[in-house]
């Protein structure tokens, strides 16, 4: 039998350590593929809800509005309001007792704000030049709300001017008529909806809400 030489054996060492490296690099590499293959999607991080504040003039909160998905949080001083869409034109809000105080109906138009029993309250009409607010069917005698060239929001009724303020929509915080303390509006024609003393101020934080949700 012929022996093998000392050179022979040398190079048949070296050639056999060089296979199994080539078998372990290529087995590493198959699992690491596999690894990166079954490895889960990244997660992406949910938009930041968007939320309102509408704060007395001492700056003490009157209420918080938050807008999630579909659904709409109202924090008044003394509830809490749940809303939340019964159907693609309505929406309903209850309290903490599942009681519903509100019921919105929307419209191509605009909206109708109505009371628990579902009675109207407040119908809403958009337009190019801004928001028509009545409380008939009919909007008779409706109060109009529009921004201005040079930076205002105007309240009208019967072509006259009942109220008016000032705004920068880069500017989060507002302060109107030395009686709200505002945040998260961002130029909305909702704020002058708080200029309309007529309408029960909780009426008119609900108008706000829809009319903010509207993106108007």
């Amino acid at each position: 039998r012929p022996i093998m030489k000392q050179n022979d054996i040398k190079v048949f060492c070296a050639s056999l350590i060089f296979v199994l490296l080539a078998i372990g690099c290529s087995s590493s590499g198959q699992q690491e593929k596999h690894a990166e293959e079954q490895a889960p999607p990244a997660r992406q991080q949910p938009e930041k809800a968007k939320e309102i504040n509408i704060n007395s003039k001492e700056n003490a909160a009157i209420a918080t509005v938050l807008f999630e998905n579909e659904k709409i949080y109202v924090r008044l001083l003394e509830k809490e309001l749940f809303g939340e869409k019964t159907r693609s034109d309505k929406r309903k809000y209850y309290d903490g007792n599942d009681a519903m105080q509100y019921a919105v109906k929307y419209s191509e138009e605009g909206f109708k704000l109505r009371d628990s029993n579902e009675q109207l309250l407040w119908k809403v009409k958009f337009n190019d030049t801004g928001i028509k607010l009545s409380g008939n069917e009919e909007m008779d005698n409706p109060y109009k709300v529009s921004a201005s060239s040079e930076g205002k929001i105007k309240v009208k009724k019967d072509d006259q001017e009942l109220a008016s303020m000032r705004f920068n929509p880069s500017n989060g915080f507002v302060s109107i008529q030395d009686k709200y303390y505002l945040n998260g509006f961002e130029g909305s024609l909702a704020m002058g909806i708080l200029l309309i003393d007529e309408i029960p101020e909780e009426q008119r934080i609900m108008l706000c809400a829809e009319v903010v949700a509207a993106g108007k």
